[in-house]
């Protein structure tokens, strides 16, 4: 006799949408996923703590963003209606905010109802500096300027994600990084050596 076929994995039949909640990462046991634990307050010092650690050209530097004065709004008046513009200076900028956190705080109760499904947008800002021109340094140095910058991209990434850069590497690219970058591993590396003796 035979042996029966396995049944395939259901898939989801035409014009059915799969839930994007359902790949959402599992919560712990108190309920919260690990993104719920993330205190953003922290990143630009450990961000800092590694670009002195690993960032042995220390070529990046911390950048400040500031906003122009003055603000130009475009919005619709009603669903179909024509878009309209109009300009804000600092005194209407300053208002806008103020009534934006005045409907956030009655939406929450003052904090006592949480927001779910909500996104936060956080910018941090860096800049990588050469003490020559791109040009110049790849002919004068000899130095692929590349190779400084995707470095200093992946220590900021991994430090913003909490992830070792091996895991934001596809695998093929993980072997060329390391020939130009190795410090970014040598840490990784320390650690398994220290678990291995374990």
């Amino acid at each position: 006799a035979t042996p029966k076929p396995k049944p395939a994995a259901e898939t989801p039949k035409t014009g059915e949408e799969v839930d994007p909640v359902d790949e959402q990462p599992e919560p712990s046991g108190d309920g919260e996923t690990p993104l719920d634990r993330v205190d953003l307050t922290k990143v630009p010092k450990e961000l800092e703590t590694k670009l002195d650690l690993l960032d042995r050209d220390a070529c990046v530097r911390p950048t400040i963003i500031k906003l122009s004065e003055r603000w130009n709004r475009t919005y619709q008046k009603a669903l179909l209606a024509d878009p309209s513009e109009e300009a804000w200076d600092t005194d209407r900028q300053e208002e806008e905010r103020d009534r934006a956190f005045d409907l956030l705080d009655a939406l929450s109760r003052s904090g006592a109802l949480e927001l779910e499904k909500t996104a936060l947008h956080v910018i941090i800002c860096s800049t990588h500096c050469f003490g020559r021109s791109v040009m110049n340094t790849l002919v004068q140095d000899n130095v692929n300027p590349i190779e400084k910058v995707e470095r200093s991209s992946l220590i900021m990434a991994s430090t913003v994600h909490g992830l070792s850069p091996e895991l934001l590497l596809k695998p093929r690219a993980v072997t060329l990084v390391k020939e130009f970058s190795p410090v970014l591993f040598e840490e990784l590396e320390e650690d398994d050596k220290g678990k291995g003796a374990a």
